[in-house]
């Protein structure tokens, strides 16, 4: 449990992770005073908005945050956040291993075991770059569901061309009269139903485990969600066309990761001073439903763009993915017994070994 000195240290050095590399851009930098905006009025702490000014505008050091840490807990949380943080995007940059090199050693952390931490996020941040990749084995991960949701009409978006068999171009829109192709349809629909609301549960569960290696996941699901969502409907997606999709709807990796670390410290922060009870009920009401309902949302717009050939606006994608994000906020109790069956049966050794390649 995290005093309160320290959730902010611990959210002042990962959003200095994130922006340790120098690319963080004004539009990211918008998303991320947002991001602590929203969490001051969730939680009740006024004082994160300037705490993120403090970082911005280079008031505090990563030393002076470093020094707030007391309990290993504490320190270790700082660390795995920063690691993932700043693999969000990618491979760690010179400039983000040599802040993560500052902080072990502000810390005062064991280099062994830092070192094999960073290595397991890199293998899970790596996995991003490779969803058509059967090594990944994400799907053997996906559990049973009673319920799937409705479709959604078929729309689409531009984005950078891909390759579409030409036997399947016509799958989408098929002709009133042909039945068969029509039945055709319908079982694509319902797959898709299926698999984005497989996800979401999926990645809601992994914000509910202990480990911030799990969390980390969740954007190489994403991925692979979307991968799967193109492959339904006849387009065979790379990793750079999947990451350019989601980032116009908005979500940058490195935002959306210290988005979900940062609502799991401030909900370590809450069972401190709410309670133990108190604190898992304010994570879960956060975490797991910010997450579940950004999953879906980015299924669904997908979906719709994949299945009616591209043709609609950034800005109405943008617009689609906050009504999408909306229901799936508003189906979050619906399947949030499901989301806690499957965080009990997973296996944080059995994510890694999936994410690695090793299937369960």
């Amino acid at each position: 449990m995290l005093e309160t000195n320290e959730a902010h240290a611990v959210l002042a050095i990962s959003l200095m992770a994130a922006m340790a590399d120098g690319r963080t851009g004004s539009e990211e930098r918008e998303h991320l005073r947002s991001l602590f905006d929203s969490l001051s009025s969730e939680h009740d702490l006024p004082d994160l908005p300037a705490l993120y000014q403090s970082v911005l505008m280079r008031r505090t050091s990563l030393d002076a945050e470093a020094a707030k840490l007391s309990s290993d807990e504490a320190k270790s949380m700082a660390f795995e956040m920063a690691v993932c943080v700043a693999d969000a995007d990618g491979t760690t940059t010179d400039a983000e291993q040599k802040f993560l090199d500052t902080l072990e050693r502000a810390l005062g952390l064991d280099h062994g075991r830092a070192v094999a931490f960073e290595q397991d996020a890199e293998t899970i941040a790596l996995a991003d770059d490779r969803p058509e990749d059967d090594r990944m084995d994400a799907d053997a991960l996906l559990g049973p569901i009673d319920t799937a949701p409705a479709g959604v009409a078929a729309g689409a978006a531009t984005l950078p061309e891909q390759t579409k068999p030409a036997q399947l171009a016509t799958a989408a829109q098929p002709s009133a009269g042909d039945l068969a192709t029509q039945a055709a349809a319908k079982e694509t629909a319902q797959a898709v139903d299926s698999t984005i609301l497989k996800y979401a549960i999926l990645n809601g569960a992994l914000e509910l485990m202990p480990q911030n290696l799990a969390t980390m996941a969740i954007l190489p699901l994403q991925t692979r969600m979307v991968y799967v969502v193109g492959k339904h409907h006849g387009y065979t997606l790379g990793a750079g066309h999947i990451k350019e999709f989601i980032a116009t709807l908005g979500l940058g990796a490195t935002g959306q990761m210290l988005e979900n670390f940062a609502r799991k410290a401030l909900g370590k922060l809450a069972r401190k001073t709410l309670g133990k009870t108190a604190g898992k009920v304010a994570y879960a009401a956060t975490g797991p439903m910010m997450t579940f309902a950004t999953t879906y949302a980015i299924g669904r717009v997908a979906s719709t763009y994949y299945a009616g050939g591209r043709t609609l606006s950034s800005l109405d994608l943008k617009s689609m993915f906050t009504r999408e994000l909306d229901r799936g906020k508003s189906l979050y109790d619906q399947h949030s017994g499901s989301i806690g069956q499957r965080a009990a049966s997973l296996n944080p050794a059995d994510v890694m070994r999936a994410v690695k390649g090793g299937g369960i």
